[in-house]
């Protein structure tokens, strides 16, 4: 599974000691990560991912409007609806890579 170079450097996972691991992190070896996420942890991942978007990019969510990097992060730190799908977005695309981490193709 070919992905986004830039992927590598996002975090992914929360480690044992609160700190965030990265993709690349969690690929090239044992990272010691907490039991289980809870809601807030993926908020906070959900920040620190949107925090690497490119300020010029916007995602668009169908029947709610587009929004820039920096509403995102608002929308996401004041737990509004649109903010609320962005977390569950993002939520669901780190599952998915964690679930997918044997047949990622480094770039």
């Amino acid at each position: 599974m070919k992905i986004d170079k830039r992927e590598l450097e996002k975090p992914i996972v929360k480690k044992a000691d609160g700190a965030f691991a990265t993709l690349k992190e969690v690929l090239e070896g044992p990272v010691r990560v907490v039991a289980s996420m809870g809601p807030e942890d993926y908020k906070d991942l959900a920040l620190a991912r949107f925090e690497t978007m490119d300020p010029d990019k916007v995602i668009s969510i169908v029947g709610k409007g587009s929004f820039s990097k920096d509403q995102i992060l608002m929308e996401i730190k004041r737990d509004t609806e649109v903010g609320n799908i962005f977390v569950k977005m993002e939520e669901d695309f780190i599952k998915y890579l964690l679930n997918k981490r044997g047949e990622i193709d480094v770039p």
